[in-house]
């Protein structure tokens, strides 16, 4: 019984120990379409967290006057000059790790995102349009406007350096990505595999479609009988 236990509890160090995987833009597709991955742990371990654009100042409700600041829109880290135009910085962090959702309510402007220190971006396009799901590259449900928001999943791998920016001002944003222990192996998303991430996104684009049916699609019954709808404890009865 010992024995089984310890051996169970070593798998569970081994799954978890960053060099067990080599982290890619294609990898964070398929873990995205697995649901059963849910039910596991991650393979390596990763932290997530969090740029916005919260008001810096609710810092303590000990400070009644600042707690409920809700200037929440630019907020930004810095404004930099970059090849005679001014871009605001959203996000700039270290590697590894891997942006896996960029978000606003009103998306303003170009999006750039630079990796690795590298001059040119990774990704540029219309905020709007890409967190819209408009750019052939990245279409729904990938990324798309749902619940008054617009959003973009699809996960931007680093090893070294991630910068997000945007030239326009007076938006709202979230931009959340995960750290990785720095001994793990994450491949830098370039602009060359994004072109041969194309030929694969059939596969992927088919699991992140996939929907229940609504319940207003159910056809209505001929006779007395109870529907159970997708939530369980709620019931329909319809007469006869």
């Amino acid at each position: 019984m010992k024995r089984s236990m310890f051996k169970y509890a070593a798998s569970l160090v081994l799954l978890t120990l960053p060099g067990c995987a080599v982290v890619t833009t294609g990898s964070l597709l398929d873990e995205m379409a697995d649901l059963r991955r849910l039910a596991e742990l991650p393979a390596p371990a990763y932290t997530t967290r969090q740029f916005s654009s919260y008001d810096r100042k609710s810092t303590t409700p000990a400070d009644a006057e600042t707690w409920f600041a809700n200037e929440d829109y630019n907020q930004f880290i810095r404004v930099e000059k970059n090849a005679g135009r001014t871009e605001r910085v959203m996000m700039d962090a270290a590697g590894p790790g891997a942006v896996v959702r960029i978000w606003s309510a009103n998306p303003k402007g170009t999006l750039r995102i630079y990796l690795d220190n590298n001059p040119e971006p990774v990704i540029e396009a219309g905020m709007g349009e890409l967190l819209g799901g408009k750019v052939a590259e990245y279409p729904e449900p990938i990324a798309g406007s749902r619940g008054k928001g617009w959003n973009l999943y699809f996960p931007v791998p680093y090893a070294r350096h991630c910068k997000v920016t945007s030239d326009d001002e007076g938006f709202y944003y979230h931009v959340d990505y995960r750290t990785y222990p720095k001994v793990t192996k994450v491949v830098t998303l370039t602009r060359p595999a994004l072109k041969e991430l194309r030929l694969e996104w059939r596969k992927w684009r088919g699991c992140f479609a996939r929907r229940r049916p609504r319940p207003s699609r159910l056809r209505r019954p001929t006779s007395a009988r109870s529907i159970r709808f997708w939530r369980p404890a709620v019931r329909q009865r319809w007469p006869n």
